[in-house]
């Protein structure tokens, strides 16, 4: 479940299924989100996402995309059946409350063609109330001739990342690769921008279409719009280190030099790490990435577990990787290492939260053979 919180802890907002709640921690008040339209109430659905100072919240149900203020209960209707002609999905708000992401198959909502009948990205002004089509065409009259799968608004509203496997997001001969690739979408320059790119500009080596539950998680921004955190089994992408594993690694991309940077290293930093590494997440001030991997040359003594997934978090500053999930010392990892696909942690990284089936500390008596919930702090 996508779990937003409101960066002191003291609001959280979180999902059971078809319905979303606002838990406020102080109080200990739970609230069910709906919007009253004409006596009708429609329920919030499976997907919410919150501010980081906890004050507006977007969500959707029965088809409509909504935002909700906290404080107010104000609610304002983003997108309804009249606005277009098919359901909207997956709202995102910016931090600074100014735009909401969706996802919609509908056809109706811009002026553009909709040429891919799938699911496509549009951004809408909060201020200004207008919409418009984020995964559009290098002519700018239509969709890309694919929808959009994972996604991610950047804090300031101003650039979307998403996967697609689209070839018609850049200029023609740019992406010719024919697999799923990673795009950025200055929603303010109405500029794309192929992110997943060679030295040369176009697409580097994709990874497998078929793999696409693997390949296309969540990109992540810095607080300040300017870093952007991903993985990519392309083993050729502009980087300044070899990556020979031929598997999945984390990059950092930095958007206003254009420069990639490849996080998941071995202990020395000189090349790819020896097995993949996957699902990254930046720390909001951009400084700590933290990513689960499955490698075992990056500095741990006794990583026993290399068939499976551990918790690693890398200091971009000292280039420091330091294992989040396992023992107390550090230097081992529980038997079947974690299974989560995802990973929760504050503004610094400091106090990050994972969850694993295995006992970490020895001295806890784990008996129940479930998942649990562990927290490591840095």
């Amino acid at each position: 479940n996508h779990i937003p919180r409101r960066r002191n802890g003291m609001i959280i907002s979180f999902q059971v299924p078809k319905t979303c709640y606002l838990l406020d921690r102080d109080s200990r008040q739970t609230v069910q989100l709906t919007v009253q339209l004409e006596n009708f109430p429609i329920e919030s659905g499976e997907f919410a996402s919150m501010t980081p100072d906890g004050q507006r919240i977007a969500s959707h149900g029965g088809g409509f995309i909504f935002t909700y203020k906290v404080e107010t209960g104000e609610t304002s209707i983003i997108h309804d059946n009249d606005a277009g002609d098919r359901a909207a999905s997956q709202p995102m708000i910016s931090a600074n409350e100014e735009k909401v992401l969706f996802l919609s198959r509908s056809t109706n909502i811009t002026p553009h063609k909709d040429t891919n009948i799938a699911p496509d990205l549009f951004i809408h002004d909060l201020s200004t109330g207008e919409t418009d089509l984020v995964t559009v065409n290098t002519s700018g009259d239509g969709t890309g001739s694919e929808g959009a799968l994972s996604y991610a608004l950047s804090p300031d509203g101003r650039y979307v990342a998403f996967y697609s496997l689209a070839k018609d997001h850049v200029g023609e001969g740019v992406d010719g690769n024919g697999g799923l690739d990673l795009f950025l979408r200055d929603t303010q320059e109405k500029a794309t921008t192929l992110v997943t790119s060679k030295a040369d500009g176009t697409a580097a080596d994709s990874s497998d279409p078929s793999a696409l539950v693997f390949s296309a998680p969540t990109p992540s921004f810095s607080e300040d719009s300017n870093l952007l955190v991903f993985h990519s089994a392309a083993g050729n992408l502009n980087i300044n280190v070899p990556d020979t594993n031929q598997t999945f690694d984390v990059f950092l991309y930095t958007i206003d030099t254009g420069v990639t940077t490849l996080v998941s290293t071995d202990q020395a930093g000189t090349k790819a790490a020896n097995n993949l590494a996957m699902r990254p997440k930046i720390s909001s001030d951009g400084k700590r990435v933290v990513y689960f991997s499955r490698a075992t040359d990056v500095g741990i003594a006794n990583d026993t577990n290399g068939r499976y997934d551990d918790v690693f978090a890398k200091d971009l500053n000292s280039g420091t990787i330091r294992l989040l999930s396992g023992t107390p010392d550090g230097q081992g990892t529980p038997p079947t290492g974690v299974n989560t696909l995802y990973c929760t942690m504050d503004r610094k990284a400091s106090a990050v939260a994972f969850t694993t089936r295995d006992a970490i500390h020895p001295e806890l008596k784990d008996e129940n053979f479930q998942v649990d919930l562990f927290l490591s702090r840095q």
